[in-house]
């Protein structure tokens, strides 16, 4: 890719410490110089995403950007500025995990490992969350995978990310059910949780959740951990290597959970937070 862009593009690529490149883009392992021909890594940023801001660098200067910016133009639901920046970053990094994670061989290794995510990240070199996003891209017709939904969640219950099933609505804002694996991943930091889940509907999903560390800016400050969560309706966990052991009948026990306590009808769960506004 560091080839890549310097003979297609006349970019360089340069590792430099952290504090450098945060000072240029805050938050961020890389960042472009002012005459944006040269990209800075930080030093301390893991490998997978080093090679994740590459690909998406590359993807970015393909055609100077047209075929993103094409799409982003033609959606009329893109009322502002900041709404199609943000669609416009959603694409390059949607298109730089394709780069590393290419569909056919990447879901060939899925069903091979039987979703292993773990097998998966060493096979791609990718991070678990990287994984999990590609994951649930794997709709193409006539080539589907398992059909995934995803939810990142701050230790505040904040919703950064989600991406939602036909029958599996994620909050858009709050909080989900307290009992749900996205929150429990926080008490086992880096090991994956998985839980069977009931919902007063009768529907019963597979969730895998595991809490990861972001870096901090500084060793007094507070340690950054998300929780990132893939679901599945539990039809198709015997078909993943974390339905092992369950039992996945509809009578098997599983955990008792709801959307959010605000929309849930179990009135004797005790870990209800609020009251409900709808009646039982």
């Amino acid at each position: 890719l560091a080839d890549y862009l310097l003979r297609t593009h006349s970019v360089r690529t340069e590792v430099r410490p952290a504090i450098e490149v945060d000072a240029i883009a805050p938050g961020r392992p890389a960042a472009f110089a002012a005459d944006g021909r040269t990209l800075f890594l930080a030093d301390t940023a893991p490998h997978p995403t080093l090679r994740f801001w590459l690909a998406r660098a590359a993807v970015e200067r393909f055609r100077q950007g047209r075929p993103v910016a094409a799409e982003v133009d033609a959606a009329t639901r893109l009322t502002s500025e900041a709404a199609r920046r943000r669609a416009q970053r959603a694409l390059s990094s949607y298109l730089a995990a394709a780069v590393l994670m290419p569909y056919e061989p990447f879901l060939d290794a899925a069903e091979r490992s039987r979703y292993d995510l773990e097998s998966l990240g060493r096979r791609f070199g990718a991070s678990y969350e990287q994984v999990c996003h590609r994951l649930v891209t794997l709709r193409r017709p006539g080539a589907e995978g398992i059909p995934f939904g995803l939810m990142r969640a701050d230790p505040a219950g904040f919703v950064t990310k989600r991406f939602p099933l036909p029958h599996l609505l994620l909050p858009r804002h709050g909080n989900a059910c307290p009992m749900w694996a996205v929150y429990e991943a926080f008490q086992s930091p880096g090991a994956i949780v998985r839980q069977l889940a009931a919902f007063p509907t009768g529907d019963r999903y597979l969730f895998l959740a595991r809490a990861i560390e972001k870096p901090r800016p500084a060793f007094t400050m507070p340690r950054r951990l998300v929780s990132v969560m893939l679901a599945c309706h539990a039809l198709h966990a015997d078909r993943t290597v974390y339905g092992d052991g369950l039992d996945l009948s509809s009578s098997a026990p599983a955990v008792p959970v709801g959307p959010n306590c605000r929309l849930c009808v179990r009135r004797d769960c005790v870990y209800r937070e609020e009251d409900p506004i709808i009646d039982a």
